[in-house]
């Protein structure tokens, strides 16, 4: 090397070679011992002791994955019935339960030295038990104990003595006994009371926990009167009131001197911990260091009350109120330190001054509702309808967070509003002789069928006297019976709404209310709101809650002020125009939005203010498009509909020119200033009158007035009543459904702007028109219409034998038009499918897994049946975009679909059923970009049944 000095060198070269050859597994052992004990009818004892050693674990555990430790544990617990050792008139139930739980968990390896094993190591007594974990509980509780005497005997004796020489319908009469055998419930009665009481207690020690002492305490009082008032019925015994039908709403008029029930509840729980980390620095460092480790403590102290009152003011008139408030109670910090008798005087004088302050309160809410069910069925003639009305308040208030108390509170309600109705027609009809009859024909009973001989039976067993079978059909009754097609008529209203409003600066005491009872005041926390019952404007709470003083006012609130609302109809009808033809009418509407922003104080302002207001909201409705359904594309697949919803923009734009500034001629293009094509207002106006087939003159401006229409379900299952047609069929069902729905929603458009004077829109968008921007910001609106099906029959063919065939053929059709006003689109999709079905069963089949000997788990049928279903289906769609500005319809999608699904069902058992199954789909697209396709899916699936 030309570098190499020529001096020694030297190195030293260190090799470790560490070589794992097999893993140690020696297995390890668990057992468990058991005994349990009946202390005759006093109380039970059990007691459980367990141990495992290293190495114990499951079968399907590796040798990483087993135990390690060896645990020993102890377990006893016992429930005594004390009440037992007090006289059985006493009533007193006791009941009492003491648990004790230990668990000593010894590590395979020292903890500081996690690859020797603790035994092989020279520890003293003292080192080994801190590698010990120590888990020890310990509990007492009593639950719901209570006294409930028996009745005096004496006193039973008197009332039996009372009763005789009675009447004789007043022989098996009893007194009325109430709680603790009174006559009558008493509110003080010591039956009503219960109590429960518990304490839990958990140490834990480890090697790096010196201690850990859990401590909790649960007490509860509970009281329940459940009252029997007295029925008052003020004009029962008047004579012309008693004796009148017309006057029965009167006579059973009434109502009750008491309340139905009160229920109070009060809980308390607290939790008391403490505990020290271990000072380890003499094993880890070998020079055990004065490090500072103080005691931990953390103490909660929940303190709940709830309320329940139920009264019944009459039978039709009812009232329930429920609340529940949750309190804190407050505790000095540190350790409780009983030696330092000021310290602990101090801490008794802090914690008693906030129990006899009931706390700090951190959430209260309550429930109250008023149910009237209306006297119609006391009125003779309208006794046929059947309607209640409930109206229904929440109000709730959290407090805020002990470290954001300039923030202020949170307080909210809501109000909800139902009524119901329902109105049986029939029962009206039936009030007439005549028409009763008309409605409840006599049956014809004549027994002549069975005179006739077999040989004038057909194969089926039925008879050629097809005159015979033919009622004597009454026009006067017919009429009648047409003109009670209504048969029956229901409907609902629902309407909710709710107010959250943050920064609320004032606490709750009574019922939500502040201690001068004034705010939030007694309407809202009985559910008031921006709006009368009628839904009229009626001021603005948050408005009115600043003016008196009720907000913080700090400009950094950062939760939203919101209203909420909803509202819900629903309309139903049945008609019957003819026996067996029945029609159902059913109409809904549902309407909400929601009402967001920011409401504090604004310093530049001086007042508070709604900032960043927003508000969302939908629509959906049943509406009618019967009209416009059966309008198909030409073979440029141009439509009708869509031409006429074009034109309508002319209309509509010169309706809504004249409802607002009445400019006096149009632009060129026929459209009025600021009313242009692409105006939201004007698009959808007309999109909706174009698809339901309205004039555009008498058609809804605002999409959320929309006119509601029925849509309906119509069946018939007279045709077998035909001497024709009830010899070849068992069931002949026609049906037919209808059903088109609209729906919608928008959010707040932030550009818009009004006249304060007219309240007329003046900002103008940049399109090239020039529109005015609209208050509401709708970025969709979908129209969906099914007929499913257009056409149904249901048959059940006859045969001589028990296998009824059965045919299934429905005719559907629907379509579904989605108006884009992100780019003036429509998307509409078509469809319409032809369903055959057809089934048949083989009974008395003999089973072909059937075995006379061997025994098998399931017990196989001799003879079974075979049940066979097939169903085709031939479905054709497209969907065509049609474009509002360039006025094109383009196809985008479609296919013809060929879906042939059959099944052959094997019951094998009682339990075991055996399905073969093929089911083959031909596709073929309508568009060029697409591909035709085949899917076939059969095989093989069983079906057991588990359950008896």
């Amino acid at each position: 090397m030309s570098n190499d000095d020529g001096l020694s060198k030297c190195t030293n070269v260190w090799v470790n070679e560490l070589r794992l050859t097999d893993f140690d597994e020696p297995g390890g052992w668990a057992a468990v011992a058991r005994m349990n004990a009946t202390l005759a009818d006093f109380g039970n004892l059990s007691v459980a002791a367990n141990i495992s050693t290293p190495g114990w674990g499951g079968l399907e555990q590796a040798v990483l994955e087993r135990q390690r430790e060896t645990v020993r544990g102890v377990d006893a617990n016992t429930t005594l019935q004390l009440g037992k050792f007090f006289p059985d008139n006493l009533g007193v139930q006791l009941p009492l339960y003491l648990g004790y739980s230990e668990q000593v968990t010894t590590p395979q390896f020292d903890p500081l030295a996690p690859d020797i094993e603790l035994d092989q190591r020279d520890l003293t007594p003292q080192r080994r038990r801190k590698a010990q974990t120590v888990v020890r509980r310990r509990s007492i509780n009593f639950t719901n104990v209570r006294i409930d005497p028996e009745p005096n005997p004496n006193k039973q004796k008197k009332d039996k003595d009372k009763g005789k020489g009675k009447g004789k319908g007043d022989e098996n009469k009893q007194p009325k006994q109430g709680a603790g055998g009174q006559d009558k419930p008493r509110f003080y009665d010591i039956s009503n009371f219960s109590v429960s009481y518990g304490y839990n207690e958990t140490y834990r020690r480890d090697f790096n926990l010196e201690f850990q002492l859990q401590k909790n305490y649960t007490g509860g009082l509970n009281y329940a009167f459940q009252n029997r008032p007295t029925e008052v019925r003020p004009f029962e015994k008047i004579g012309f009131i008693k004796s009148s039908p017309l006057f029965r709403w009167l006579k059973e008029f009434n109502f009750y001197t008491g309340i139905k029930s009160f229920t109070f509840n009060t809980q308390m729980d607290r939790t008391y911990e403490t505990s020290r980390v271990r000072n380890n620095t003499a094993e880890l460092f070998g020079v055990e260091t004065n490090v500072l480790i103080n005691t931990q403590a953390m103490k909660t102290w929940n303190w709940t009350r709830q309320y329940n009152l139920n009264y019944d003011i009459t039978k039709a008139l009812k009232f329930q109120f429920a609340a529940n408030n949750q309190a804190l109670i407050g505790e000095p910090a540190g350790v409780i330190n009983r030696d330092d008798a000021d310290w602990y005087e101090n801490y008794r004088d802090s914690v008693w001054t906030n129990i006899q302050n009931f706390g700090e309160t951190t959430n209260y809410n309550h429930n109250a509702s008023l149910s009237y069910k209306l006297p119609f069925d006391k009125i003779p003639m309208l006794d046929f309808i059947s309607s209640d009305a409930r109206y229904q308040a929440t109000y709730r208030w959290d407090r805020a967070p002990f470290s954001q108390d300039s923030l202020g509170h949170t307080i909210q309600n809501s109000r909800n509003l139902n009524l119901n109705v329902q109105a049986n027609f029939l029962n009206l009809y039936n009030k007439v002789d005549l028409l009763k009859e008309i409605n409840s024909p006599k049956r014809n009973n004549n027994n002549r069928q069975r005179n006739v001989r077999n040989e004038d039976r057909d194969g089926f067993g039925e008879t050629d006297e097809e005159e015979d079978d033919r009622a004597k059909v009454n026009p006067v009754h017919a009429v009648l019976r047409f003109l009670m097609m209504v048969r029956n008529v229901s409907g609902s209203y629902t309407r909710n709404e709710g107010i959250l409003l943050p920064g609320y600066g004032r606490t709750t005491q009574v019922a939500g209310l502040d201690p001068g009872f004034d705010a939030p005041g007694i309407p809202f926390v009985l559910g008031w709101q921006n709006t009368d019952l009628l839904g009229n404007p009626s001021g603005n709470f948050a408005v009115q809650a600043a003016e008196n003083g009720w907000m913080v006012g700090s400009p950094f609130l950062n939760q939203q002020y919101a209203e909420t609302f909803s509202e819900t109809w629903n309309l139903r009808a049945n008609l019957e125009p003819i026996p067996h033809l029945k029609i159902e009418l059913s109409a809904n509407r549902q309407e909400s939005s929601n009402q967001n922003s920011f409401f504090r104080f604004d310093p530049e302002l001086g007042a508070f203010d709604f900032q960043s207001p927003l508000q969302t909201g939908n629509f959906t409705a049943s509406i009618l498009t019967f009209a416009t359904a059966f309008e198909n594309d030409d073979e440029n697949f141009n439509n009708a509909v869509f031409d006429q919803f074009l034109l309508n923009r002319l209309i509509i734009s010169q309706r809504l020119n004249d409802e607002s500034y009445g400019v006096p001629e149009p632009e060129d293009n026929g459209y009025y200033e600021g009313w242009g094509p692409t105006s939201q207002d004007v698009a959808i106006a007309a999109f909706i009158s174009a698809y339901t087939g309205e004039d555009a003159n008498q058609a809804a401006l605002d999409p959320f007035k929309t006119r509601v229409a029925p849509n309906w379900r119509v069946t018939y299952d007279g045709l077998t009543k035909m001497p024709a047609v009830r010899k070849r069929f068992k069931q002949f069902n026609l049906s037919h459904t209808y059903r088109s729905t609209i729906s919608t929603s928008y959010v707040t458009n932030l550009n818009y702007e009004e006249d304060p004077q007219t309240g007329l829109p003046v900002a103008i968008d940049a399109s090239d028109f020039g529109n005015y921007i609209p208050q509401r910001q709708i970025t969709n609106v979908t129209i969906s219409e099914q007929f499913a099906p257009l056409i149904g029959m249901d048959m059940t063919l006859k045969t001589e034998g028990r296998n009824d065939p059965q045919v299934r053929l429905e005719v559907q059709r629907d379509r579904t038009m989605s108006f884009a006003l992100s780019n003036f689109q429509i998307t509409e999709t078509r469809s319409n499918s032809l369903v055959l079905g057809v089934g048949y069963r083989f009974t008395e089949v003999p089973n072909p897994f059937f075995r006379s000997r061997g025994k098998l788990p399931v017990k196989m049928l001799k003879d079974t049946q075979v049940a066979l279903r097939a169903d085709l289906t031939i479905r054709d769609n497209v969907t065509v975009i049609r474009k509002m500005v360039e006025r094109q319809n383009q196809p985008t999608a479609g296919q013809r679909i060929l879906s042939l699904k059959t099944t052959a069902d094997l019951e094998v058992s009682s339990k075991l059923t055996l399905r073969f199954f093929y089911d083959h789909q031909l596709t073929r697209p309508k568009i060029s970009t697409a591909f035709p396709t085949s899917n076939i899916n059969s095989g093989i699936t069983l079906r057991f049944q588990l359950t008896q």
